[in-house]
Order: C-alpha cells, then structure tokens, then sequence
C-alpha cells in the first residue's frame, strides 16, 4: 500500500490557535495516520474527523467546544464513577 502525506493546519478546536499535523493518507483518500508537528499542540481523538487543541485546555474545555461546534453530537462513553 502507497501512502501520501502532507502537511495541514487545522485550528484548536478551543481557541482556534493554528497547528500543523503531518497528515497519511493511503491511495484510496482514507487517513491512516497524522501528528500534530506545532509546539504546544496535540491531537484531540475524534472518531469522524481529525481535530486538534492547545496543550493547555483542559479535557473539559475540549468537550465543551466539540459539544459547541457539533451540536446533537452523542458525546463519548464514559466510566462510570462511583
């Protein structure tokens, strides 16, 4: 399998500060992998889309800016606490 990679910016999905992520795509268009390549940035898991946030937001912060900018999204599993 061929891949293809390039590099995209993609803003925190927070503040919409600017981060590059190194993107891997095969032959076919599917992502087979990315890394966020800017200091202070790290990749935010996402299921159907590739996302990215500051270092410094805290999950919780990240939450409410998906549930913000993907309303009627089910929001993730989570254990439960007891």
């Amino acid at each position: 399998m061929s891949t293809h990679k390039s590099v995209e910016p993609h803003g925190c999905i927070v503040c919409g500060r600017i981060h590059d992520l190194l993107i891997v795509r095969s032959d076919d268009g599917r992502l087979v992998d990315c890394s966020v390549t800017s200091p202070g940035g790290r990749q935010v898991t996402d299921p159907e889309r590739i996302l990215v946030a500051c270092d410094r937001h805290s999950s919780e912060e990240i939450e409410r800016a998906i549930a913000r900018h993907y309303p009627g999204r089910a929001a993730p599993d989570k254990p439960d606490e007891d």
